[in-house]
């Protein structure tokens, strides 16, 4: 999805099978830089733009195939999966956060136009949870951090000192589904 080809095959194999897409979920993308985090000055402006084509403009590629259907029909929702990234300032993930805030605000004013259509749109943030690319992300920054090796420590000093959660704690996939990363 993060190239215009790919998109267009995805969303052409999607209408010949479905005839119409009713509810696109956008669940694709993720960070490029879980296990390294290179500082803001040695990251490139390629690595910026990929992020942007896989965490934000995939969106736009696929909501642009899909909402004209969904206004014809007068029905539709769309529903942008974010990342806590887009909203906190660790330091770290620069290509990732800005990529994620940037379709935050996209969702926000799409909704403005295809609101009136029958058509919502929203953003849901579901915060951090144990996968194995988060799971990645903590150990690097911990390391970075110099905190102690155990990833149950870890986990406890991002979620009451790094970014402070309501539960001190991290969620599981389990607790959301069959979450895979």
């Amino acid at each position: 999805l993060a190239t215009d080809e790919g998109a267009t095959k995805v969303a052409d194999e999607a209408l010949e099978q479905l005839g119409g897409i009713d509810i696109l979920v956008h669940n694709a993308g993720g960070a490029l830089h879980n296990h390294d985090m290179p500082t803001w000055d040695k990251l490139p402006v390629a690595d910026y733009l990929l992020s942007l084509n896989m965490n934000f403009l995939a969106s736009v590629r696929l909501v642009n195939r899909f909402a004209p259907g969904m206004v014809e029909r007068g029905w539709g929702r769309i529903i942008n999966i974010s990342s806590t990234a887009a909203r906190q300032a660790l330091g770290v993930l620069h290509e990732y956060g800005p990529a994620k805030a940037a379709l935050e605000n996209w969702g926000i004013n799409l909704s403005k136009n295809l609101s009136p259509h029958g058509v919502t749109v929203n953003t849901v943030e579901p915060g951090m949870y144990l996968t194995g690319a988060s799971v990645e992300f903590l150990q690097t920054l911990g390391k970075q951090q110099g905190w102690p090796d155990d990833l149950a420590e870890i986990e406890r000093r991002y979620a009451t000192e790094t970014f402070p959660q309501p539960v001190p704690r991290l969620g599981k996939p389990e607790e959301i589904g069959r979450a895979h990363v």
